[in-house]
């Protein structure tokens, strides 16, 4: 059980990993450039574009202030939203690492390089988080530890091969347009 602390009125306030607590510091600012980039869009390039990157965004941002509050409040949708966030990172990640290693021929070096090293470390960042959320401390600040770990598991794998299929439709096009 997390260590907890006794409030004046007699409740007990759960205390909150490290970790947990820099992740939604994280979060809260990626939520906020999000918002910033649509706006820029809109300001920039008129109300359809910015419509456009909203939608795009939207998804991210949901889990970004889903990890944030939830985080703050320990609730259980705090661990899914991180949990989603790190199958989606995962995910982009190995797509992005192949779909650069299929593009060798048309990319130059540096470009290729930077790709492939994007993309691992995004995969490197989404495993991190994955092994962490399921660690005994944060399966309880979150009150997820009487749940299933195997559900959960297989909740997580599932959302992972959605990922995998929604990235791999986004990329596919351009490794088959490009003849590799």
């Amino acid at each position: 059980m997390p260590k907890t602390t006794q409030l004046p009125n007699g409740n007990e306030k759960k205390k909150r990993p490290f970790l947990i607590s820099a992740m939604i510091a994280l979060a809260g600012i990626s939520a906020l450039i999000l918002t910033g980039s649509v706006v820029s869009v809109g300001l920039t390039h008129g109300a359809e574009a910015s419509g456009l990157a909203a939608s795009m965004a939207f998804p991210l941002f949901t889990i970004f202030v889903g990890i944030a509050i939830g985080g703050l409040r320990g609730a259980r949708y705090g661990w899914w939203a991180l949990g989603t966030y790190s199958v989606y990172s995962t995910s982009k990640g190995l797509i992005v690492t192949l779909a650069a290693m299929a593009l060798t021929d048309q990319l130059d070096p540096g470009t290729l390089t930077k790709q492939i090293l994007y993309g691992f470390s995004l995969s490197l960042w989404g495993m991190f988080i994955l092994v962490y959320v399921f660690r005994k401390n944060v399966r309880e600040y979150f009150q997820v530890s009487t749940s299933s770990k195997m559900k959960q598991i297989l909740i997580l794998v599932g959302l992972f091969v959605l990922f995998l299929f929604v990235f791999l439709s986004q990329h596919l096009p351009t490794i088959v347009a490009t003849g590799t």
